[in-house]
């Protein structure tokens, strides 16, 4: 069975799907028997999915390229004209 710190070590990979078979087996196994282990990959997979709901889409984040690109424009031109 795989320790506490192993299994830390592999969290990121379980949640994303990243694990074979056997080592997520292996996760699951500890999982079952360590409460510790399960709080911190329901906290981690908390966080995992406020950093999914707080990522643009690939549309705002062409938006927002477009406006950071006008702001530096026009910053760009603000400086020439004022030098």
């Amino acid at each position: 069975m795989k320790t506490c710190k192993q299994v830390a070590e592999m969290l990121g990979a379980y949640l994303c799907g990243d694990l074979s078979p056997e080592e997520t087996r292996e996760v699951l196994h500890h999982l079952a028997e360590c409460e510790a282990c399960r709080s911190e990959t329901a906290a981690r997979r908390e966080a995992l999915g406020l950093v999914e709901a707080e990522t643009p889409t690939t549309e705002a984040r062409e938006r927002i390229l477009r406006n950071l690109q006008a702001d530096i424009r026009a910053i760009s031109v603000h400086n020439k004209t004022c030098l």
